[in-house]
């Protein structure tokens, strides 16, 4: 149940981004008496609120250790084009129900296929995402705070299971 409600606020972390750039775009408002940059900034602020849910909830995921990585590969940037076809879906969308069927189609594929969970929110909290293979050779995926650079020496003491591939570093 934990798990479902962390991937769900996830999801909405995620995709909501898209919805605030159709509100820029369109300078979309509820009435005429609401400015749509008003729209835009409450927006702006759910989704934020989604995604620190989300960072929240991680903390009472499941405890696991990692030690004794054998590769470890910054992956922040490789989700910029990820990113930028949301935005480029955004851009094509020409009004509000257009946007409806993208915002849920695509949230409903993420929900469904989250193998990896990487946030811009998070990107805001400090943290950063790494594919490391451990040892054993199996990849993960780890979010964390700490800036790595070399597997040398390489231990996570409080990771919070997501799924079996993927862990958030979390205090206890």
């Amino acid at each position: 149940m934990l798990n479902t409600l962390y991937r769900v606020l996830n999801t909405l972390s995620v995709t909501a981004w898209m919805v605030v750039i159709f509100v820029f775009k369109a300078r979309w408002t509820l009435s005429e008496r609401v400015s749509w940059w008003i729209i835009g900034a409450g927006i702006i602020s759910l989704t934020l609120l989604a995604g620190f849910a989300s960072w929240f909830l991680a903390k009472f995921l499941g405890k696991e250790n990692l030690a004794k990585c054998r590769d470890v590969e910054q992956a922040d940037s490789s989700f910029l084009p990820v990113y930028i076809g949301y935005f480029l879906v955004v851009f094509s969308v020409g009004n509000m129900h257009q946007l409806l069927v993208a915002f849920v189609t695509i949230s409903i594929f993420l929900f469904l296929v989250q193998w990896q969970y990487f946030n811009i929110t998070y990107l805001f909290l400090g943290y950063h995402c790494y594919h490391v293979t451990t040892d054993s050779g199996t990849k993960v995926f780890i979010i964390c705070r700490k800036e790595i650079r070399t597997p040398d020496n390489l231990t996570f003491d409080n990771l919070r299971r997501i799924n079996n591939t993927t862990f958030i570093e979390r205090g206890t």
